[in-house]
């Protein structure tokens, strides 16, 4: 079977869950946190509590799936659409930008796959250029799927078992009006 869950958190409007906001109001009360005003610490509440959210429902999915034996033969894709709205008020992990803007903070985007029965790597970064559309051709290739279509992206499947890396020379170019 193949499931497809695109949530609309965190975007707009922010509207935490009340304990995922309280949670996040706690940790921001803390020392570390006393640079941001109140506002910010509001907003960032909301924003953060809805991706503690999307943490704890991963969370249940994944032990729903183990504890119906499902876990070692799925294929577990966690991607974002877009660079973070809120990063660059108190962290952008060293990328200038955000959302619907062109530098790396605006496009830059976690994507975790994992398949314990897949013989793929363990955790760990990819270096590299790799984009949305690498994730159709890598499905095909990891599912051993026939295709004689030309996909836009390439097939991460070697690059996850440790076997290549992303292309030195890749180039992306990106329309955004």
């Amino acid at each position: 079977f193949f499931a497809f869950i695109s949530t609309n958190t965190p975007h707009g409007p922010l509207v935490a869950k009340d304990e995922d906001e309280v949670a996040l109001k706690k940790v921001l009360a803390q020392p570390e946190f006393a640079h941001l005003d109140g506002e910010l610490k509001s907003r960032l509440a909301d924003y953060l509590g809805m991706i503690r959210n999307i943490d704890t429902n991963m969370g249940a999915m994944i032990k729903f799936l183990s504890d119906e034996g499902l876990r070692d033969d799925t294929i577990l894709i966690f991607q974002t659409d877009n660079g973070s709205i809120m990063g660059p008020h108190y962290y952008n992990a060293g990328m200038r930008g955000q959302k619907t803007e062109l530098w790396e903070g605006g496009h830059r985007v976690p994507c975790y796959i994992s398949w314990p029965n897949g013989d793929l790597m363990d955790t760990q970064d990819i270096h590299g250029l790799t984009q949305v559309q690498d994730l159709l051709p890598t499905q095909h290739y990891l599912c051993d799927i026939p295709n004689e279509a030309k996909f836009d992206g390439m097939s991460l499947a070697s690059i996850l078992r440790g076997r290549a890396v992303v292309p030195e020379g890749r180039m992306l170019v990106i329309n955004y009006s």
